[in-house]
């Protein structure tokens, strides 16, 4: 299976989906190549890690482009099998919601 320069020198596994800087400590997976990049490919599909590998895993931005017929599924059971038990999921997507309440709310200032 793959492992990476990262976990060679560090006891913890830590991969942030979507990432774009690099972060000490910290794998890159990345539907995109680019500089920092440990791993091309797509968050539904984690089979080239081992089950039960990372101590955290961190998805910036992806999930909210998934599907949620089949691939958002697909992406969480991968996030929870690559986790180790006790192992910390964290995320990011966009709250269009409070972003709707900014936009509309006039006593906004434009700092």
């Amino acid at each position: 299976m793959v492992e990476s320069n990262v976990a060679a020198n560090n006891p913890l596994r830590r991969l942030h989906i979507g990432g774009k800087q690099v972060q000490e400590g910290w794998e890159i997976l990345n539907i995109q190549s680019g500089k920092g990049v440990d791993f091309v490919g797509d968050v539904a599909d984690l089979s080239r890690f081992q089950d039960d590998v990372f101590d955290e895993i961190y998805a910036s931005h992806v999930l909210e482009h998934l599907g949620y017929i089949n691939a958002l599924p697909a992406a969480l059971t991968g996030i929870h099998q690559k986790l180790k038990p006790g192992g910390i999921f964290r995320m990011s997507v966009p709250d269009l919601e409070t972003l709707c309440r900014l936009f509309l709310d006039n006593g906004m200032d434009d700092k």
